[in-house]
């Protein structure tokens, strides 16, 4: 698990991968506890990695809005 951290006054960054197809990023008080942060990120990055593999393996055709945009080309100048 790759995790990078920004700490500025008002808070903490932190972002995980998720996979290759994700990132878990996480807005935090200053004092917030790190290691706690990096189970949080370490077990929702997992199931996130699951969700997003099941959710962007779906193909095209089957993630169609069923919109007929054939006449934009109509709008268009040329």
């Amino acid at each position: 698990m790759e995790i990078v951290t920004s700490e500025f006054l008002g808070g903490k960054i932190f972002a995980s991968s998720c996979g290759p197809k994700g990132v878990l990023t996480l807005i935090s008080d200053p004092d917030i506890n790190i290691g706690l942060i990096r189970l949080i990120l370490k077990r929702s990055g997992d199931e996130l990695k699951d969700i997003l593999n099941e959710f962007l393996a779906e193909s095209p055709e089957m993630m169609d809005s069923g919109l007929d945009l054939s006449d934009l080309d109509e709008l268009t100048p040329d």
